[in-house]
């Protein structure tokens, strides 16, 4: 039987999910649905950074924060390049990452 990997099929709730946020900052939509490396310290790092009460009141979830969080605070960061370099690095891993086998693997010494 054929594998299927998880960008084999568009996923819809991604598309919905980044349609809703500013364009340099959509793909946290598609970081922030991929179980399989949203848990690792780098992209709750990320993460968090986004909004601090809204990661914690969400009980560190990514999809949750990014729904949770101000327009106003999207807006701010997606005119931060420091904050845009991050995501272009964490877009970066998560390709190189969904490449590899055993991707679902913990990648950090403290992968929750």
């Amino acid at each position: 039987m054929p594998s299927v990997t998880p960008t084999a099929v568009p996923d819809p709730t991604i598309a919905k999910a980044a349609a809703a946020l500013p364009e340099k900052l959509r793909p946290l939509a598609r970081l922030a649905y991929d179980l399989c490396w949203s848990w690792t310290d780098p992209l709750w790092n990320l993460f968090a950074a986004i909004d601090p009460g809204a990661w914690s009141r969400t009980h560190h979830n990514p999809v949750a924060t990014l729904l949770e969080t101000p327009r106003l605070r999207l807006d701010e960061l997606a005119r931060d390049p420091a904050f845009l370099r991050r995501v272009a690095d964490a877009e970066s891993e998560q390709a190189r990452l969904a490449a590899s086998p055993g991707r679902c693997a913990p990648r950090t010494p403290g992968a929750r």
